[in-house]
């Protein structure tokens, strides 16, 4: 079932090469809504850490505005973003697909950069991507009960998890529909149907 509750602070979380970036690019597409993808707001140039203190209070600052999505996990800040989130979006993807995933985006990343990663940040097959591909394999076993258990402090949040990228898809569609125009354009048509003595009752 569809809500038609209107939500302004999205969280995308999900194992590496998920969809986490594809899906929240297209809630913002449709809502208006500026996205941050957090491995760019994260990453410094060529893949080096930020302060925590920094990337902490950067976190703090994106959550003040009044509304936002934010794809990536990033454990550490996740408590910063559902004390501010209203909903919450989990893909639960086959880590096979998600292996796949990650790699024809490890190719195509030679030839197209990354619009979700920073200067100097580029993917490669060397030992970080070996590595990436192990934590992927475990995240539904290690990973992902971590970050259930940290929304269930946060029970007023809607949590919604998908099986497929179809279904978020079909979800991140409904919820983004505009109800009460659906509904002015149905009066409008029967008033009009009415007027010109088409409508059967």
């Amino acid at each position: 079932m569809i809500s038609n509750k209107k939500y302004k602070k999205i969280v995308v979380l999900g194992a590496g090469g998920s969809g986490k970036t594809t899906l929240a690019k297209k809630l913002a597409k449709k809502s208006g809504i500026k996205v941050y993808h957090l491995d760019k707001e994260y990453w410094l140039p060529n893949w080096q850490k930020p302060d925590y203190k920094q990337w902490e209070s950067k976190i703090e600052n994106l959550t003040k505005q009044d509304n936002w999505i934010m794809d990536g996990n990033y454990i550490d800040t996740l408590d910063i973003r559902l004390s501010n989130a209203d909903l919450v979006i989990m893909l639960d993807i086959k880590t096979s697909i998600c292996v796949k995933s990650i790699f024809f985006r490890t190719v195509k990343g030679f030839f197209v950069k990354r619009v979700d990663l920073g200067s100097g940040c580029n993917e490669q097959f060397n030992q970080a991507y070996y590595e990436f591909i192990d934590w992927v394999k475990v995240f539904k076993k290690d990973y992902f009960p971590q970050l259930i258990n940290i929304w269930m402090k946060y029970p007023h949040i809607d949590l919604k998890i998908f099986k497929t990228r179809k279904s978020a898809r079909k979800f991140v569609e409904g919820i983004l529909d505009d109800n009460n125009e659906k509904i002015k354009i149905f009066i409008f048509n029967y008033y009009k149907c009415w007027i010109d003595g088409t409508l059967f009752l």
